[in-house]
């Protein structure tokens, strides 16, 4: 068996691997969101935002942020929004 042979196999064997655990983390991910509907109905049930136990804590409250919209700014004020931006580069990884 000639090397590319053989690291082909391997890479095909690493994306069925990583294909595999993408799938347990969305089934877990949906295990998560469904608890966590629960725990806030609950909480909606008992009139409260926050819960200890001796297994941890857990609170369901509004919170209230501000957001910089750099859109709407870009379209008014252009010129200004190039003088402050930087171009940033990273890798992306992706299986699918």
């Amino acid at each position: 068996m000639s090397k590319t042979t053989n690291t082909t196999t391997n890479i095909k064997d690493v994306i069925k691997e990583i294909k595999e655990y993408q799938a347990m983390q969305d089934e877990l991910k949906k295990q998560i969101n469904e608890l966590k509907e629960e725990a806030i109905e609950w909480l909606d049930e008992n009139e409260l935002d926050e819960i200890l136990t001796d297994e941890g804590k857990i609170t369901y409250r509004e919170v209230i942020s501000k957001r910089f919209n750099s859109t709407a700014f870009k379209k008014d004020f252009a010129d200004i929004y190039d003088e402050y931006t930087t171009q940033t580069s990273n890798m992306r990884f992706t299986c699918k």
